[in-house]
């Protein structure tokens, strides 16, 4: 399971006007511990972590995934970057990717 492991960094906008509100979700394809946020700086966090897990059976195989999400509102013009949020699967560490957002 952990070579298929996938925790991934999405947002609903990546061109924000300053002071619009985004969403960011950060996406395990399992069951996670030791969720450490990003680096959020150049935003105001309007909501957040918000969690979601999600179970389900196909054919017998089980699929689990967890979603850490935030409401973002961008402070300032220019180029921002989320950075990486950190997650423990079956003892290791993951990183997600970081994201630039255009304000």
């Amino acid at each position: 399971m952990a070579q298929n492991f996938k925790f991934e960094a999405g947002v609903s906008k990546n061109k924000v006007a300053t002071g619009e509100q985004f969403t960011v979700t950060f996406t395990a394809n399992a069951s996670v511990s030791n969720f450490s946020p990003p680096s959020i700086s150049g935003f105001i966090i309007l909501s957040g972590p918000n969690q979601s897990n999600s179970m389900q059976y196909i054919n017998g195989n089980l699929s689990q995934s967890v979603s850490f999400s935030y409401v973002l509102a961008a402070q300032k013009e220019g180029q921002l970057t989320i950075g990486s949020a950190t997650v423990t699967s079956g003892g290791n560490a993951y990183k997600s990717n970081p994201i630039s957002i255009e304000a």
